[in-house]
Protein backbone atom coordinates (compact mmCIF):
# COMPACT_ATOMS: atom_id res chain seq x y z
CA UNK A 1 0.00 0.00 0.00
CA UNK A 2 1.46 3.47 -0.72
CA UNK A 3 0.16 6.19 0.78
CA UNK A 4 0.79 10.06 -0.07
CA UNK A 5 0.39 12.98 1.78
CA UNK A 6 0.82 15.92 -0.24
CA UNK A 7 1.10 18.01 3.30
CA UNK A 8 -0.30 18.72 6.65
CA UNK A 9 0.98 14.86 7.81
CA UNK A 10 0.82 13.47 10.85
CA UNK A 11 3.40 14.12 13.39
CA UNK A 12 4.58 10.77 12.98
CA UNK A 13 6.76 11.97 10.14
CA UNK A 14 9.06 14.61 9.67
CA UNK A 15 12.36 15.97 8.65
CA UNK A 16 10.39 17.77 5.38
CA UNK A 17 8.52 20.61 4.20
CA UNK A 18 6.66 19.31 1.49
CA UNK A 19 4.88 16.07 0.97
CA UNK A 20 5.34 12.12 2.27
CA UNK A 21 5.42 9.12 0.61
CA UNK A 22 4.11 6.14 3.29
CA UNK A 23 4.93 2.08 2.17
CA UNK A 24 3.46 -0.40 3.91
CA UNK A 25 3.99 -3.79 2.27
CA UNK A 26 1.43 -6.67 2.98
CA UNK A 27 1.52 -9.73 5.18
CA UNK A 28 3.09 -12.93 3.20
CA UNK A 29 0.56 -15.82 3.25
CA UNK A 30 1.04 -18.25 0.77
CA UNK A 31 -0.89 -21.77 0.78
CA UNK A 32 1.48 -22.84 -1.92
CA UNK A 33 4.66 -21.89 -3.98
CA UNK A 34 3.24 -19.07 -5.88
CA UNK A 35 5.18 -16.78 -9.17
CA UNK A 36 5.39 -14.83 -11.76
CA UNK A 37 8.18 -14.05 -14.92
CA UNK A 38 7.52 -11.19 -16.91
CA UNK A 39 9.84 -10.69 -19.94
CA UNK A 40 9.73 -7.27 -22.02
CA UNK A 41 11.74 -5.76 -24.51
CA UNK A 42 13.42 -3.82 -21.92
CA UNK A 43 13.82 -5.66 -19.41
CA UNK A 44 12.72 -9.55 -17.31
CA UNK A 45 11.48 -9.52 -13.70
CA UNK A 46 10.74 -12.48 -11.37
CA UNK A 47 8.62 -13.19 -7.75
CA UNK A 48 8.56 -16.19 -6.07
CA UNK A 49 7.17 -16.52 -2.88
CA UNK A 50 6.53 -19.71 -0.71
CA UNK A 51 5.48 -20.88 3.21
CA UNK A 52 7.87 -21.97 5.38
CA UNK A 53 6.24 -24.26 7.28
CA UNK A 54 2.68 -23.09 9.40
CA UNK A 55 3.82 -20.26 10.56
CA UNK A 56 6.52 -18.32 8.06
CA UNK A 57 6.85 -17.42 4.86
CA UNK A 58 9.45 -15.66 2.27
CA UNK A 59 9.31 -13.74 -0.68
CA UNK A 60 11.78 -13.09 -3.41
CA UNK A 61 12.09 -10.71 -6.43
CA UNK A 62 14.15 -9.21 -9.21
CA UNK A 63 14.69 -7.50 -11.95
CA UNK A 64 16.83 -6.72 -14.85
CA UNK A 65 17.50 -4.58 -17.77
CA UNK A 66 18.75 -5.71 -20.90
CA UNK A 67 18.48 -2.78 -22.80
CA UNK A 68 22.48 -2.40 -23.08
CA UNK A 69 22.64 -5.47 -24.85
CA UNK A 70 19.89 -4.49 -27.30
CA UNK A 71 21.36 -1.29 -28.28
CA UNK A 72 24.81 -2.31 -28.05
CA UNK A 73 26.61 -1.49 -31.47
CA UNK A 74 23.64 0.51 -32.40
CA UNK A 75 25.38 3.80 -32.23
CA UNK A 76 28.87 3.70 -34.15
CA UNK A 77 32.30 4.23 -32.55
CA UNK A 78 33.16 6.17 -35.79
CA UNK A 79 30.51 8.59 -34.92
CA UNK A 80 30.53 12.11 -33.33
CA UNK A 81 28.32 10.24 -30.20
CA UNK A 82 29.13 6.76 -28.63
CA UNK A 83 26.61 5.10 -26.28
CA UNK A 84 29.35 3.44 -24.32
CA UNK A 85 27.60 1.91 -21.34
CA UNK A 86 23.70 2.00 -22.19
CA UNK A 87 21.21 2.65 -19.58
CA UNK A 88 21.56 -0.43 -17.32
CA UNK A 89 19.59 -1.39 -14.10
CA UNK A 90 18.77 -4.21 -11.73
CA UNK A 91 16.83 -4.33 -8.62
CA UNK A 92 16.19 -7.00 -5.53
CA UNK A 93 13.93 -7.96 -3.28
CA UNK A 94 13.91 -10.26 0.14
CA UNK A 95 11.34 -10.83 2.44
CA UNK A 96 11.20 -13.42 5.34
CA UNK A 97 8.51 -13.20 7.96
CA UNK A 98 7.78 -15.22 10.83
CA UNK A 99 4.63 -15.06 13.02
CA UNK A 100 6.37 -16.83 16.29
CA UNK A 101 3.04 -16.35 18.35
CA UNK A 102 -0.26 -14.53 17.45
CA UNK A 103 0.62 -11.52 18.97
CA UNK A 104 4.51 -11.30 17.95
CA UNK A 105 5.49 -11.33 14.32
CA UNK A 106 8.51 -10.57 13.01
CA UNK A 107 10.10 -9.08 9.76
CA UNK A 108 13.32 -9.34 7.56
CA UNK A 109 13.15 -6.97 4.66
CA UNK A 110 15.81 -6.77 2.35
CA UNK A 111 16.24 -4.87 -0.77
CA UNK A 112 18.46 -3.16 -3.08
CA UNK A 113 19.35 -1.63 -6.85
CA UNK A 114 21.76 -0.23 -9.36
CA UNK A 115 21.64 2.43 -11.86
CA UNK A 116 24.19 3.17 -15.06
CA UNK A 117 24.19 5.32 -18.06
CA UNK A 118 27.26 7.12 -19.90
CA UNK A 119 27.68 8.73 -23.34
CA UNK A 120 30.50 10.18 -24.99
CA UNK A 121 31.45 12.51 -27.28
CA UNK A 122 33.79 12.16 -30.00
CA UNK A 123 35.91 8.50 -30.86
CA UNK A 124 36.30 6.82 -27.66
CA UNK A 125 36.70 3.01 -27.55
CA UNK A 126 39.57 3.40 -25.69
CA UNK A 127 38.58 4.95 -22.83
CA UNK A 128 37.28 4.20 -19.52
CA UNK A 129 34.87 5.85 -17.04
CA UNK A 130 38.09 7.31 -15.27
CA UNK A 131 38.79 9.20 -18.73
CA UNK A 132 36.20 12.14 -18.02
CA UNK A 133 36.96 15.13 -20.66
CA UNK A 134 34.59 14.19 -23.21
CA UNK A 135 32.34 12.18 -20.78
CA UNK A 136 28.81 12.48 -18.96
CA UNK A 137 27.62 9.99 -16.91
CA UNK A 138 26.77 8.12 -13.88
CA UNK A 139 26.42 4.89 -11.61
CA UNK A 140 24.49 4.77 -8.44
CA UNK A 141 23.52 1.58 -5.93
CA UNK A 142 22.24 0.96 -2.95
CA UNK A 143 21.36 -1.60 -0.58
CA UNK A 144 18.97 -1.62 2.25
CA UNK A 145 18.27 -4.48 5.16
CA UNK A 146 16.10 -3.80 7.99
CA UNK A 147 14.28 -6.18 11.11
CA UNK A 148 10.63 -5.42 11.89
CA UNK A 149 9.00 -6.56 15.57
CA UNK A 150 5.57 -6.45 16.17
CA UNK A 151 3.41 -6.96 19.45
CA UNK A 152 0.20 -6.57 19.57
CA UNK A 153 -2.68 -7.43 21.83
CA UNK A 154 -6.23 -5.84 23.03
CA UNK A 155 -4.73 -2.84 24.51
CA UNK A 156 -1.73 -1.69 22.88
CA UNK A 157 0.65 -2.45 19.83
CA UNK A 158 4.23 -1.52 19.48
CA UNK A 159 6.81 -1.68 16.26
CA UNK A 160 10.20 -1.88 16.17
CA UNK A 161 12.29 -1.52 12.86
CA UNK A 162 16.25 -1.18 12.86
CA UNK A 163 17.70 -1.09 9.26
CA UNK A 164 20.78 -0.24 8.11
CA UNK A 165 21.92 0.96 4.56
CA UNK A 166 24.80 1.87 2.03
CA UNK A 167 24.60 4.00 -1.03
CA UNK A 168 27.37 4.89 -3.13
CA UNK A 169 27.72 6.59 -6.29
CA UNK A 170 29.76 8.84 -9.58
CA UNK A 171 28.56 11.35 -11.63
CA UNK A 172 30.63 12.71 -14.15
CA UNK A 173 30.03 15.73 -16.48
CA UNK A 174 32.75 16.43 -19.08
CA UNK A 175 35.49 16.84 -16.66
CA UNK A 176 33.36 19.75 -14.99
CA UNK A 177 31.70 17.49 -12.44
CA UNK A 178 33.47 14.95 -10.54
CA UNK A 179 31.11 13.52 -7.79
CA UNK A 180 32.05 10.31 -5.33
CA UNK A 181 30.29 9.67 -2.50
CA UNK A 182 29.31 7.21 0.25
CA UNK A 183 26.72 6.84 3.07
CA UNK A 184 26.40 4.11 5.28
CA UNK A 185 23.12 4.53 7.70
CA UNK A 186 21.78 2.89 10.74
CA UNK A 187 18.06 3.68 11.57
CA UNK A 188 15.77 2.66 14.06
CA UNK A 189 11.86 3.48 14.63
CA UNK A 190 10.34 2.27 17.49
CA UNK A 191 6.34 3.41 17.92
CA UNK A 192 3.95 2.50 20.72
CA UNK A 193 0.03 2.52 20.02
CA UNK A 194 -2.20 2.61 23.94
CA UNK A 195 -5.86 2.78 23.57
CA UNK A 196 -6.66 4.52 26.76
CA UNK A 197 -10.48 4.18 26.40
CA UNK A 198 -13.44 3.69 24.12
CA UNK A 199 -12.79 7.88 22.82
CA UNK A 200 -8.84 8.01 23.36
CA UNK A 201 -5.60 6.26 21.87
CA UNK A 202 -2.34 7.60 22.27
CA UNK A 203 0.68 7.31 20.09
CA UNK A 204 4.38 7.41 21.62
CA UNK A 205 7.48 7.14 19.17
CA UNK A 206 11.29 7.91 18.45
CA UNK A 207 13.03 7.96 15.18
CA UNK A 208 16.10 8.72 14.02
CA UNK A 209 20.00 7.56 11.95
CA UNK A 210 23.01 8.41 12.28
CA UNK A 211 25.10 8.42 8.93
CA UNK A 212 28.39 8.42 7.65
CA UNK A 213 29.16 10.55 4.78
CA UNK A 214 31.96 10.05 2.28
CA UNK A 215 32.54 12.29 -0.64
CA UNK A 216 35.10 13.63 -2.96
CA UNK A 217 33.88 16.46 -5.19
CA UNK A 218 35.68 18.30 -7.76
CA UNK A 219 33.37 21.13 -9.77
CA UNK A 220 32.53 24.36 -10.89
CA UNK A 221 30.35 26.25 -8.84
CA UNK A 222 27.30 24.32 -8.59
CA UNK A 223 23.86 25.53 -10.04
CA UNK A 224 20.93 26.10 -7.48
CA UNK A 225 17.12 26.65 -7.83
CA UNK A 226 16.21 30.45 -9.26
CA UNK A 227 19.88 30.28 -11.06
CA UNK A 228 19.40 32.08 -14.23
CA UNK A 229 21.45 31.07 -17.57
CA UNK A 230 24.14 31.97 -17.54
CA UNK A 231 24.99 31.85 -14.31
CA UNK A 232 26.90 28.35 -14.81
CA UNK A 233 30.18 29.59 -15.67
CA UNK A 234 32.50 26.50 -17.68
CA UNK A 235 35.82 28.52 -17.16
CA UNK A 236 35.04 29.18 -13.48
CA UNK A 237 37.65 28.01 -11.03
CA UNK A 238 37.46 24.12 -10.06
CA UNK A 239 36.16 23.19 -6.28
CA UNK A 240 37.41 20.87 -4.91
CA UNK A 241 36.93 19.00 -1.46
CA UNK A 242 36.89 15.71 0.33
CA UNK A 243 33.92 15.29 3.37
CA UNK A 244 34.08 12.58 5.99
CA UNK A 245 31.13 13.70 8.08
CA UNK A 246 28.95 11.72 10.25
CA UNK A 247 25.81 13.17 11.79
CA UNK A 248 22.59 12.11 13.65
CA UNK A 249 18.81 13.01 13.10
CA UNK A 250 17.11 12.00 15.89
CA UNK A 251 13.07 12.65 17.04
CA UNK A 252 10.01 11.75 19.84
CA UNK A 253 6.83 12.26 18.44
CA UNK A 254 3.57 11.91 20.76
CA UNK A 255 -0.07 12.31 19.15
CA UNK A 256 -3.57 11.76 20.67
CA UNK A 257 -6.75 10.38 18.59
CA UNK A 258 -9.94 11.87 20.32
CA UNK A 259 -12.83 10.66 19.15
CA UNK A 260 -15.45 12.79 21.13
CA UNK A 261 -18.40 11.63 19.19
CA UNK A 262 -18.61 8.72 16.73
CA UNK A 263 -18.86 11.70 13.88
CA UNK A 264 -15.95 13.74 15.41
CA UNK A 265 -12.10 12.87 15.44
CA UNK A 266 -9.05 15.59 16.73
CA UNK A 267 -5.84 14.35 15.78
CA UNK A 268 -3.68 16.90 18.09
CA UNK A 269 0.38 15.80 18.13
CA UNK A 270 4.02 17.17 18.67
CA UNK A 271 6.85 16.48 16.87
CA UNK A 272 10.57 17.14 18.56
CA UNK A 273 13.44 16.87 16.10
CA UNK A 274 17.53 17.27 16.42
CA UNK A 275 19.74 17.84 13.69
CA UNK A 276 22.94 17.41 14.62
CA UNK A 277 25.07 18.82 11.57
CA UNK A 278 23.93 22.24 12.39
CA UNK A 279 23.22 21.57 16.13
CA UNK A 280 19.38 22.80 16.23
CA UNK A 281 16.31 21.40 17.99
CA UNK A 282 12.62 22.18 16.37
CA UNK A 283 9.45 21.57 17.87
CA UNK A 284 6.54 21.27 15.17
CA UNK A 285 2.61 21.23 16.88
CA UNK A 286 0.27 19.99 14.75
CA UNK A 287 -3.53 19.30 14.56
CA UNK A 288 -6.43 17.82 12.27
CA UNK A 289 -9.36 16.78 12.67
CA UNK A 290 -12.36 14.85 10.66
CA UNK A 291 -16.18 15.30 10.94
CA UNK A 292 -18.47 13.27 9.22
CA UNK A 293 -21.75 14.91 8.29
CA UNK A 294 -23.17 12.52 6.55
CA UNK A 295 -22.30 8.87 5.53
CA UNK A 296 -21.57 9.87 2.02
CA UNK A 297 -19.82 13.40 3.36
CA UNK A 298 -16.72 13.81 5.79
CA UNK A 299 -15.28 17.13 5.88
CA UNK A 300 -11.23 17.58 7.25
CA UNK A 301 -9.21 20.83 7.85
CA UNK A 302 -5.17 20.68 9.67
CA UNK A 303 -3.05 22.94 10.53
CA UNK A 304 0.89 22.32 11.39
CA UNK A 305 4.45 23.32 11.89
CA UNK A 306 7.19 21.75 10.01
CA UNK A 307 10.89 21.91 9.38
CA UNK A 308 13.52 20.49 7.17
CA UNK A 309 17.29 20.59 7.73
CA UNK A 310 19.56 21.58 5.19
CA UNK A 311 21.44 19.45 2.78
CA UNK A 312 24.65 18.42 3.34
CA UNK A 313 26.48 19.73 0.53
CA UNK A 314 24.50 23.11 1.85
CA UNK A 315 27.26 23.71 4.62
CA UNK A 316 30.15 22.36 3.36
CA UNK A 317 32.77 24.91 2.49
CA UNK A 318 33.04 26.01 -0.13
CA UNK A 319 29.77 25.13 -1.85
CA UNK A 320 27.97 26.06 1.48
CA UNK A 321 27.07 28.09 4.65
CA UNK A 322 28.05 26.02 8.01
CA UNK A 323 25.55 28.28 9.92
CA UNK A 324 22.53 27.93 8.16
CA UNK A 325 19.51 26.56 10.09
CA UNK A 326 16.64 24.61 8.80
CA UNK A 327 13.76 25.86 6.73
CA UNK A 328 10.42 26.21 8.14
CA UNK A 329 6.75 26.01 6.91
CA UNK A 330 3.67 26.18 8.49
CA UNK A 331 0.51 24.53 6.43
CA UNK A 332 -3.13 25.05 6.36
CA UNK A 333 -5.62 22.76 4.95
CA UNK A 334 -9.02 22.32 4.44
CA UNK A 335 -11.06 18.99 2.61
CA UNK A 336 -14.20 17.05 1.92
CA UNK A 337 -14.72 13.75 0.94
CA UNK A 338 -17.66 12.72 -1.47
CA UNK A 339 -19.22 9.15 -1.62
CA UNK A 340 -20.64 10.24 -5.32
CA UNK A 341 -22.07 7.01 -5.84
CA UNK A 342 -21.21 3.38 -4.16
CA UNK A 343 -18.13 2.84 -6.36
CA UNK A 344 -17.12 6.36 -7.05
CA UNK A 345 -15.28 8.97 -4.23
CA UNK A 346 -14.41 12.47 -4.52
CA UNK A 347 -11.69 14.36 -2.23
CA UNK A 348 -11.17 18.00 -2.64
CA UNK A 349 -8.85 19.78 -0.78
CA UNK A 350 -7.61 23.44 -0.37
CA UNK A 351 -4.28 24.06 0.99
CA UNK A 352 -1.64 26.70 1.71
CA UNK A 353 2.03 26.75 3.16
CA UNK A 354 3.63 29.52 4.52
CA UNK A 355 7.75 28.98 3.96
CA UNK A 356 10.47 30.88 5.93
CA UNK A 357 14.30 30.26 6.65
CA UNK A 358 14.17 29.07 2.84
CA UNK A 359 18.06 28.33 2.11
CA UNK A 360 19.29 31.20 -1.02
CA UNK A 361 22.08 32.16 -2.60
CA UNK A 362 23.66 35.13 -0.62
CA UNK A 363 24.00 38.60 -1.36
CA UNK A 364 26.55 38.68 1.26
CA UNK A 365 30.16 37.27 2.17
CA UNK A 366 28.29 33.87 2.76
CA UNK A 367 27.50 31.69 -0.39
CA UNK A 368 24.03 30.50 1.31
CA UNK A 369 21.66 31.42 3.74
CA UNK A 370 17.85 31.58 5.59
CA UNK A 371 16.95 34.44 3.39
CA UNK A 372 14.50 33.03 1.39
CA UNK A 373 10.60 33.19 1.47
CA UNK A 374 7.94 31.71 -0.21
CA UNK A 375 4.22 30.13 -0.35
CA UNK A 376 2.56 28.05 -2.11
CA UNK A 377 -1.47 27.28 -2.23
CA UNK A 378 -4.08 25.68 -4.64
CA UNK A 379 -7.16 23.52 -4.64
CA UNK A 380 -6.32 19.57 -5.12
CA UNK A 381 -9.48 17.03 -6.64
CA UNK A 382 -9.42 13.27 -6.82
CA UNK A 383 -11.92 11.17 -8.41
CA UNK A 384 -11.30 7.37 -7.72
CA UNK A 385 -13.86 4.63 -9.39
CA UNK A 386 -13.57 1.05 -8.13
CA UNK A 387 -13.95 -1.80 -10.22
CA UNK A 388 -17.63 -1.78 -10.84
CA UNK A 389 -19.63 -2.57 -14.60
CA UNK A 390 -15.78 -3.57 -15.63
CA UNK A 391 -14.67 -0.45 -14.80
CA UNK A 392 -12.04 1.14 -12.91
CA UNK A 393 -9.78 4.12 -12.41
CA UNK A 394 -8.97 7.51 -11.06
CA UNK A 395 -8.71 11.42 -12.29
CA UNK A 396 -6.51 13.76 -10.27
CA UNK A 397 -6.48 17.51 -10.87
CA UNK A 398 -4.44 20.04 -9.10
CA UNK A 399 -4.58 23.73 -9.68
CA UNK A 400 -1.54 25.73 -8.16
CA UNK A 401 1.39 28.24 -7.84
CA UNK A 402 4.50 28.46 -5.87
CA UNK A 403 6.10 31.88 -5.58
CA UNK A 404 9.49 32.89 -3.57
CA UNK A 405 11.80 35.13 -3.08
CA UNK A 406 15.22 35.23 -2.88
CA UNK A 407 15.70 37.52 0.31
CA UNK A 408 13.75 39.82 2.40
CA UNK A 409 12.20 42.61 0.29
CA UNK A 410 13.36 40.86 -3.11
CA UNK A 411 11.58 40.52 -5.91
CA UNK A 412 8.44 37.77 -5.81
CA UNK A 413 9.01 35.11 -8.64
CA UNK A 414 7.93 31.74 -9.19
CA UNK A 415 10.20 28.47 -8.18
CA UNK A 416 11.53 26.68 -10.83
CA UNK A 417 8.93 23.69 -11.18
CA UNK A 418 5.92 25.41 -10.48
CA UNK A 419 3.08 24.10 -12.08
CA UNK A 420 -0.14 25.35 -12.24
CA UNK A 421 -2.31 22.26 -13.69
CA UNK A 422 -1.37 19.00 -13.05
CA UNK A 423 -3.63 16.84 -14.51
CA UNK A 424 -3.65 12.66 -14.69
CA UNK A 425 -6.06 10.12 -15.81
CA UNK A 426 -6.09 6.29 -15.66
CA UNK A 427 -8.45 3.97 -16.53
CA UNK A 428 -8.80 0.42 -16.94
CA UNK A 429 -11.95 -1.24 -19.30
CA UNK A 430 -12.07 -5.50 -18.50
CA UNK A 431 -13.49 -6.98 -21.86
CA UNK A 432 -15.06 -10.13 -22.62
CA UNK A 433 -12.84 -13.18 -23.25
CA UNK A 434 -9.94 -12.12 -20.75
CA UNK A 435 -9.45 -8.73 -22.54
CA UNK A 436 -8.58 -5.61 -20.76
CA UNK A 437 -7.31 -2.10 -21.99
CA UNK A 438 -5.51 0.79 -19.98
CA UNK A 439 -5.33 4.33 -20.73
CA UNK A 440 -3.49 6.91 -18.93
CA UNK A 441 -3.49 10.59 -20.30
CA UNK A 442 -1.26 13.45 -18.63
CA UNK A 443 -1.13 17.03 -18.99
CA UNK A 444 0.94 19.67 -16.80
CA UNK A 445 1.70 23.42 -17.56
CA UNK A 446 4.77 23.23 -18.99
CA UNK A 447 7.43 24.78 -16.22
CA UNK A 448 9.09 28.15 -15.76
CA UNK A 449 12.32 29.31 -16.99
CA UNK A 450 14.35 32.54 -17.76
CA UNK A 451 14.33 33.98 -21.01
CA UNK A 452 17.68 34.77 -22.51
CA UNK A 453 16.50 38.26 -24.61
CA UNK A 454 20.46 38.32 -26.48
CA UNK A 455 24.03 38.19 -26.46
CA UNK A 456 26.99 40.57 -25.80
CA UNK A 457 30.51 40.18 -27.37
CA UNK A 458 33.00 39.96 -24.61
CA UNK A 459 36.23 40.85 -26.35
CA UNK A 460 38.46 40.11 -23.05
CA UNK A 461 36.50 36.43 -23.10
CA UNK A 462 36.61 35.90 -27.11
CA UNK A 463 33.00 34.87 -26.31
CA UNK A 464 28.96 36.19 -25.64
CA UNK A 465 27.68 36.45 -22.42
CA UNK A 466 23.61 36.29 -22.33
CA UNK A 467 21.33 38.99 -21.55
CA UNK A 468 18.78 37.61 -19.67
CA UNK A 469 15.00 38.74 -18.63
CA UNK A 470 13.04 38.51 -15.39
CA UNK A 471 13.46 35.00 -12.84
CA UNK A 472 10.90 32.35 -14.44
CA UNK A 473 9.40 34.94 -16.30
CA UNK A 474 8.20 32.21 -19.22
CA UNK A 475 7.21 28.80 -19.27
CA UNK A 476 8.13 26.02 -21.45
CA UNK A 477 4.94 24.40 -23.73
CA UNK A 478 2.93 22.44 -21.72
CA UNK A 479 3.39 18.78 -21.42
CA UNK A 480 1.01 15.81 -22.60
CA UNK A 481 1.26 12.86 -23.48
CA UNK A 482 -1.11 9.26 -23.90
CA UNK A 483 0.07 5.74 -22.57
CA UNK A 484 -2.04 2.76 -23.65
CA UNK A 485 -1.92 -1.06 -22.92
CA UNK A 486 -3.90 -3.76 -23.97
CA UNK A 487 -3.24 -7.37 -22.52
CA UNK A 488 -5.16 -11.18 -23.13
CA UNK A 489 -4.98 -13.63 -20.46
CA UNK A 490 -4.74 -17.50 -20.63
CA UNK A 491 -5.47 -19.53 -17.23
CA UNK A 492 -4.74 -23.34 -17.86
CA UNK A 493 -4.72 -25.83 -14.66
CA UNK A 494 -1.85 -24.69 -12.35
CA UNK A 495 -0.82 -20.80 -14.11
CA UNK A 496 -2.03 -18.52 -16.33
CA UNK A 497 -0.34 -16.54 -19.27
CA UNK A 498 -0.53 -12.69 -19.86
CA UNK A 499 0.56 -11.27 -23.24
CA UNK A 500 0.66 -7.80 -23.81
CA UNK A 501 1.56 -4.47 -25.33
CA UNK A 502 2.24 -1.10 -24.19
CA UNK A 503 2.86 2.14 -25.91
CA UNK A 504 4.25 4.93 -24.18
CA UNK A 505 3.73 9.00 -26.13
CA UNK A 506 1.19 7.11 -28.07
CA UNK A 507 0.27 9.62 -30.07
CA UNK A 508 4.06 10.45 -30.43
CA UNK A 509 3.96 14.05 -29.25
CA UNK A 510 7.21 16.21 -29.01
CA UNK A 511 7.01 17.14 -24.96
CA UNK A 512 9.41 20.29 -24.67
CA UNK A 513 12.07 19.38 -22.02
CA UNK A 514 14.02 22.41 -22.00
CA UNK A 515 16.20 25.19 -24.46
CA UNK A 516 19.02 25.00 -26.27
CA UNK A 517 20.77 28.10 -27.80
CA UNK A 518 23.15 29.15 -30.60
CA UNK A 519 26.58 30.48 -29.75
CA UNK A 520 25.62 34.28 -29.62
CA UNK A 521 22.18 33.03 -27.94
CA UNK A 522 20.29 34.72 -31.09
CA UNK A 523 18.39 31.57 -31.62
CA UNK A 524 16.86 28.95 -29.91
CA UNK A 525 15.80 25.41 -30.11
CA UNK A 526 12.94 23.48 -28.00
CA UNK A 527 14.66 20.20 -26.94
CA UNK A 528 12.18 17.42 -27.10
CA UNK A 529 11.16 14.89 -24.94
CA UNK A 530 10.99 10.51 -25.65
CA UNK A 531 9.23 9.87 -28.24
CA UNK A 532 6.33 7.44 -29.40
CA UNK A 533 7.91 3.60 -26.91
CA UNK A 534 5.74 0.99 -27.82
CA UNK A 535 7.15 -2.27 -25.75
CA UNK A 536 5.78 -6.23 -25.87
CA UNK A 537 5.88 -8.12 -23.00
CA UNK A 538 4.42 -12.02 -21.55
CA UNK A 539 4.07 -12.48 -17.97
CA UNK A 540 3.22 -16.42 -16.72
CA UNK A 541 2.04 -16.67 -13.05
CA UNK A 542 1.47 -19.44 -11.12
Amino acid sequence: EVEFFPGNFSARFGRGTGGVVNVRLRSLEPDQIHGALDVSLLDVGLYLEAPLGDNAAVAVAGRRSYLDAVLEGVLSEDGDTELSTAPEWYDYQLILEARLHPQHRLRLFGIGAFDALELRTGTAADQTLEATSNAIGSRSEYQRVSLQYVYTDSLWTNDLRIGVGRDQGRNLAFGLIDFQFELLEVSLRDEARVRANSALALVFGVDGFTRRTNADVTTIRPSREGDPPGALDLDDERLSVVVAQDEAQLAAYVEAEWTPSEALTIVPGVRVDYFSLIDVVTVDPRVQARLRLHERLELSAGAGLFHQPPFIDEVFEPFGNPDLGPERALHVSLGARVRLLDSLSADVTLFYKDLDQVVSRSNGDEVLANDGAGRVYGLEIFLRQDLAYNLSGWLSYTLSRAERTDEAGGAVRLFDFDQTHLLALLLRYQLPDDWAVGVRWRFNSGTPYTPILGGTFIESEDGYDPSVGSLNSARLGPFHALDARIDKKWYFDQWALTAYLSVSNAYNRTNPQGLAYSYDFQEVEVVGGLPILPILGVEGTF
